[in-house]
Order: structure tokens, then sequence, then C-alpha cells
């Protein structure tokens, strides 16, 4: 399951570096497609912050990419490396273990829908859904627990259209992940959480 998962993680990486490629290349001209074509393309740069349990907050980066269907609808896929801020000590037989640090690693298909594309501002809809690991390592950087986990991260916004090629979301939402074993404790990377996508590409005008 490892291995698969790992492979996984590696096509969705590889999928966003060809669209972003793309999308350079099409800076030649006026659109991706022809604007009498309702579709496109677009790759994009997330930043999020989450509260965790004990006052602290978790900085979570991610990079998508994929397609623009209909001016309204973005399909893609999405890729996430957290090195948490969670620290860790473990009561082991012979002793407490200090210095562990914990992290994750998710790759997730990306849906995202806005209802108003033709005007400036307009509400959008997200859904990343997928799977990955998470760790918890010794000072070393040894692993000393991981696991399988799955992830659901649904999230609500505002889009702004600055330009053709240009869009900017004011996102909150909530993430979950599932499957985490006991050493991590009581659900820490689940709760609430507020970010901003910059999305770039040749959007279709109307």
């Amino acid at each position: 399951m490892h291995d698969f998962l790992k492979s996984f993680l590696r096509i969705q990486l590889l999928l966003i570096v060809l669209l972003i490629s793309g999308l350079a290349k099409a800076q030649e001209g006026d659109y991706v497609v022809s604007p009498t074509k309702p579709y496109g393309a677009y790759g994009a740069l997330s930043y999020s912050v989450q509260p965790l349990q004990d006052g602290g907050l978790e900085y979570i980066p991610a990079v998508s990419g994929g397609f623009v269907i209909d001016k309204k609808w973005f399909l893609g896929v999405a890729f996430t490396s957290v090195n948490s801020v969670i620290k860790y000590v473990y009561q082991g037989n012979n002793g407490p273990i200090s210095g562990l640090e914990s992290g994750y690693m998710l790759g997730s298909l990306d849906f995202a829908y806005t209802p108003l594309a033709a005007s400036k501002s307009h509400p959008i809809f997200q859904l990343q859904m997928g799977g990955g690991d998470a760790w918890i390592k010794n000072a070393e950087g040894k692993d000393f627990t991981r696991c399988n986990v799955i992830a659901l991260h649904p999230k609500v916004g505002l889009q702004l259209s600055a330009t053709h090629w240009f869009r900017m979301d004011f996102m909150v939402g909530y993430q979950a992940l599932f499957g985490l074993n006991e050493y991590f404790g009581d659900k820490p990377y689940n709760g609430p959480v507020a970010g901003i996508n910059l999305r770039f590409g040749k959007f279709v005008k109307d």
C-alpha cells in the first residue's frame, strides 16, 4: 500500500509539472484555447493556516493544477507536504522518548465550482479528497511510526478575477485526516483552516 501511494503521488506531481509547463508555453498566445471554446487550464499555489489544539498554528503549503471546464468548473490534482510544528514525547517502557517530530504528505483530487465566473468577484466552492502518509520521526530523522491516511478537505470562499490569466481565492474550510494511529493522539490535524489560492492560467474570456 505504501509503494502504491508513493507512485500515486509521483504521478500527480508529474501531471502538475506538465500542466504548469503547458501554461508557460501558452503565454506566447492570447489564450490557452480559442475564446470560442469554454475550457482552459490552470496551475495554482496555495497557502493555508490551521489552529491547533495546543494554541499553535500549522502552515500548509500546496501546489495544484488542472483544467477549467465551461468557465465554472475546476478539475485537477493537488499535492501537499507538511513538516508539522507538533512535537511528541512517547512514554516507553525504558522512559520517555523526546524530540519526536511529525508530518504528512497528501495527494488529492481537486474539484471547485464557481457559479458566477463572469463577475470580477464571485463565490467558489472547493473539495479536495485523497490520501497519503503521516509520520512521526525521531531526532535522527528515522521513522518512529508511519501510517496511511485518507484526507477530506471541503472549502468555500470568494474568488477575485484580477486578469484573464490570474485569479485569487480567499478560502475557509475544514481538514480531516482519517487513519492516524494511536501514537498521534486525538485527531491533531482535524480542524478549521483558512487560506489563499493563487491561480495562474489563460482563463477564457466571456
